[in-house]
């Protein structure tokens, strides 16, 4: 018997399917408000910068497990240039909230907040942006002021640490250091800043050209 009386039952029931999950499509931000709360580990949402070459979000670090980071975005290989919390990955439960009264919090499975520093404002006027610059921003705090994985060009460098994803190399001021503790290479005046150019700026008015991964921490 042909089953072709059958065909019009199953293109209404296709047609009559929901679609699929908005969970599981990929949806981008301009920015990120208390009304967007919660954002959770595996939503499958980024927050992109204006000029779209940088982007936010969770990123998978292995089977159910995510880091909150900033990447450079349209490039085959995305690199990451700054993590919330690198050596704290968390699972699809965790969550980027905005509270009541204006907190910025990354809550894992256990209700602890994994944002590297303290970041409260006014809920009612200020959202997460990233900048066209690779800054994250919420109020006061900045991505900026917290590095992590590397500088990037137009970013003030201050006096804070920044240890290399290996945790071999760790870069404090205008010192390098093997293990945390042997000195690998100095300069006798501080960074201030790297320019679009590739430039070190000095705080002696002077610049120097330097391999970025250098500056950055080895990852080898």
């Amino acid at each position: 018997m042909s089953l072709s009386f059958l065909l019009p039952f199953f293109t209404f029931l296709l047609l009559s399917l929901p679609p699929p999950s908005s969970a599981q499509q990929q949806r981008t931000l301009s920015n990120f408000s208390s009304s967007d709360s919660p954002w959770l580990a595996n939503q499958n949402q980024t927050l992109l910068s204006p000029n779209s070459v940088f982007a936010a979000g969770f990123r998978p670090a292995s089977q159910n497990q995510y880091v909150f980071s900033i990447w450079y975005n349209n490039i085959s290989d995305p690199t990451v240039v700054w993590s919330a919390n690198r050596n704290s990955p968390v699972n699809g439960s965790a969550f980027l909230i905005i509270t009541a009264r204006g907190e910025l919090r990354l809550n894992n499975s256990t209700g602890g907040n994994l944002w590297p520093s303290n970041s409260s404002a006014n809920p009612n006027s200020t959202q997460l942006v990233l900048d066209d610059g690779g800054n994250l921003v919420y109020g006061g705090w900045s991505s900026f002021s917290t590095p992590t994985d590397t500088f990037l060009p137009n970013q003030t460098i201050t006096d804070e640490t920044l240890v290399s994803n290996n945790g071999k190399f760790m870069f404090k001021n205008s010192s390098l250091f093997f293990n945390n503790s042997d000195s690998y290479w100095s300069s006798s005046n501080a960074f201030q800043k790297l320019d679009p150019d590739g430039r070190v700026v000095q705080d002696n008015g002077n610049s120097i050209l330097h391999q970025i991964s250098v500056i950055s921490g080895c990852e080898d």
